[in-house]
């Protein structure tokens, strides 16, 4: 494992100590609900801050999590997807050392979360919608923001998006659609998704191991061809991996997509309907949420 040993010298301050103390003790008892654990978080990351000691830690924590079952380390990985999502910011002045180290880290993570998630039948609901969300996140992709977002609360989810022409609109995400936020619930159906611009790698990668699944998503008749079209999407962008380049639009689809082959209905049309129009409240122009979706900058 890429990480800076506790041979290093980084570790001799107090302070540090103290951390390596708390890393020895979560491995030994790796559970979030505990006290260790509660500590190590209070000194890595505070609402959505990251200290510059988070960069050396999370090579650990990762670590941890890639050993256990997911039926262990689910809680771990949704911490650190939640954590991971908001670094990018902070990574100014740590060391190019460090940063190599923790970048390569977020690699391993995407790959041994992918791998547990993929040998679960299902995975409940509201796991679901952070674990998918903490992929992006392992993957520098800014849809892993949704983590600590409001866009994927039930019911009546909460998001901004901006427009082309600048303006800030604040909406209310429901299973049925996306509306301005003070306004009625207006049901509509999931656009169909477009499928330009997307070119499959041959080289293999993780996110291949979602393709049985997708595919057998395709395959049921009570797919809608709505919905079928996003799997087709799934299909084709996994099969290239996810990287921070990939579209924010076929992000939203194959988020969505995941869940929906998770059997998260609800949850999965809330992401589908990322790609809903949305007409500005202040210019009148006509975008795709997506587009201009924007709680990652607040």
């Amino acid at each position: 494992m890429d990480k800076i040993n506790f041979t290093n010298k980084i570790w001799d301050s107090p302070e540090n100590q103290r951390l390596k103390e708390l890393i020895e003790e979560f491995e030994l008892n790796p559970y979030v609900t505990s006290d260790t654990f509660q500590e190590l978080m209070s000194l890595i990351w505070e609402d959505r801050t990251c200290y510059p000691v988070f960069f050396i830690i999370i090579p650990y924590m990762i670590e941890i999590a890639s050993k256990l079952k997911l039926s262990k380390s689910k809680d771990i990985w949704i911490y650190l997807g939640c954590w991971i999502s908001t670094h990018e910011k902070y990574r100014g002045g740590i060391a190019n050392e460090v940063l190599k180290r923790f970048d390569n880290s977020l690699k391993r993570a995407e790959k041994a979360c992918i791998e547990q998630i993929a040998l679960a039948e299902k995975i409940d609901e509201t796991d679901a919608q952070y674990l998918y969300a903490s992929l992006f996140a392992f993957a520098r992709h800014r849809l892993g923001y949704m983590t600590v977002g409001g866009y994927k609360d039930d019911f009546a989810g909460i998001s901004i998006t901006e427009c082309p022409q600048g303006h800030l609109i604040d909406v209310t995400v429901y299973n049925s659609g996306i509306v301005a936020y003070d306004e009625k619930e207006v049901p509509c159906k999931i656009k169909m998704a477009n499928m330009i611009d997307i070119r499959p790698d041959k080289q293999e990668n993780i996110w291949e191991l979602f393709e049985k699944k997708i595919q057998q998503g395709i395959n049921d008749k009570n797919t809608s061809q709505e919905v079928k079209s996003h799997l087709e999407l799934a299909k084709l962008i996994i099969k290239k991996g996810v990287d921070s380049k990939l579209n924010i639009r076929y992000a939203f689809s194959l988020y969505g997509s995941l869940l929906y082959c998770n059997g998260s209905i609800d949850a999965s049309m809330r992401a589908f309907h990322g790609l809903d129009d949305i007409v500005c409240l202040h210019c009148g122009q006509k975008f795709v949420f997506a587009d201009g979706w924007c709680e990652d900058k607040f």
